[in-house]
């Protein structure tokens, strides 16, 4: 285009963007809006006029720069969604209610109140920061993994990550971390030649550790959500296809190992009723019981149907990968504390209602990474 063309155009766009009180949806809009605008020169251009005309009447059909502004800025209000953390919050308040008569209570809601600050700083964070904290997550479990075979610290077969005193369940907490990178590291990491590679592998690599060290648990957790995503992915079936059976045939392979054996399983009950049995021990009191079985379904259907609302790919799938970690956690936890599924030695996280600080602040972490993507819900494009 002209000069003239271009320089007329940038001031229409610009005083369209210059209306929005949400920075990040002005690179949406802004693309969007020239895109829009070089659909219509191009068919004005059809009809023979000239470019000068062309682009005086494709900015004329779009109307007053100042009133589209105001109204995409009124779309493009970033709504904080109080339903999903309520929920979140209103299981806590029922896991605290059911520690109450022990001496994990404080600690507990210490934990929860470290939880709650996690997820206001992710939520505030600039969407290029967002991006970078979700792919540093994968190099951090990575790390926290390797760290904890020098920690000296050992429990139900897994090593621990101990820092001034304080033990890490690094080895499921490292699941969740490496789940949550892998689809902003895919989208960085493209390979167009060998469309799904990247992601594959992100995925597979992970999983084949927690397989071949025995630890199911994890293995499991990375195995659901990184399926979820790939099954997003633009690639083909047999690729799909033959991740999902390699994944699931390394962990078949020492599934046997980690499960609690029958004859250990009411001990197991007894020891663990503040963490993996939770469930079993709010049983004494049905209202409370019925509360988390209702806060847990309200939570799930509730968060899937938001996260197809959300308009960008990759946050898309960000999103739906948080929401199957706590689908997966809530699901495989109620069919074991209900005696459906056998219980894994190495425990299973109820989200927000068994007692420890890794399970909870890595769903407080889940949680935040869905607020900053719903935050982000009307944004065709975000900045990478």
């Amino acid at each position: 285009m002209k000069s003239m063309g271009n320089e007329k155009i940038q001031k229409f766009v610009d005083e369209v963007a210059n209306e929005l009180s949400f920075g990040e949806a002005r690179t949406a809009v802004r693309t969007e809006i020239c895109s829009h605008l070089e659909d219509s020169i191009e068919m004005a251009k059809s009809y023979e006029l000239s470019e000068t005309d062309a682009i005086r009447n494709s900015i004329e059909r779009m109307g007053n720069p100042k009133e589209i502004g105001k109204s995409l800025n009124q779309i493009h209000q970033p709504k904080f969604d109080f339903l999903l953390p309520l929920l979140s919050l209103s299981i806590c308040f029922v896991g605290l209610w059911n520690l109450s008569a022990t001496k994990w209570i404080g600690l507990q809601t210490a934990w929860m109140s470290i939880g709650a600050l996690l997820v206001t700083g992710i939520y505030f964070l600039p969407v290029a920061k967002f991006r970078n904290l979700l792919s540093s997550l994968y190099i951090l479990a990575a790390l926290g993994l390797f760290a904890s075979y020098f920690s000296g610290v050992e429990a139900s077969g897994q090593p621990y990550l101990s820092i001034s005193g304080l033990n890490i369940k690094i080895v499921d907490l490292s699941a969740i971390l490496f789940a949550l990178a892998i689809p902003t590291l895919s989208s960085r990491f493209h390979v167009s030649r060998l469309p799904g590679l990247t992601s594959i592998l992100l995925f597979l690599v992970p999983l084949a550790y927690f397989s071949f060290n025995g630890f199911i648990w994890a293995g499991l957790l990375l195995l659901v959500s990184g399926l979820s995503f790939l099954g997003m992915q633009k690639i083909s079936n047999l690729n799909f296809l033959g991740a999902g059976v390699v994944g699931s045939g390394m962990l078949l392979s020492r599934f046997s190992d980690g499960i609690v054996p029958i004859a250990e399983v009411n001990k197991a009950i007894v020891e663990n009723a503040h963490t993996d049995y939770a469930l079993r021990s709010l049983s004494a009191a049905i209202v409370a019981e019925i509360l988390v079985a209702a806060f847990f379904v309200s939570l799930l259907l509730y968060g899937f149907r938001l996260v197809f609302t959300i308009k960008e790919q990759s946050l898309r799938s960000i999103a739906v990968v948080g929401i199957s970690l706590l689908a997966v956690q809530i699901v495989t936890s109620v069919l074991a504390n209900l005696g459906v599924l056998p219980m894994i030695s190495a425990g299973i996280n109820i989200p927000f209602v068994s007692y420890g600080g890794s399970g909870i602040i890595a769903n407080f972490l889940i949680v935040g990474v869905l607020l900053a993507c719903l935050k982000r819900r009307t944004l065709s494009i975000t900045p990478a």
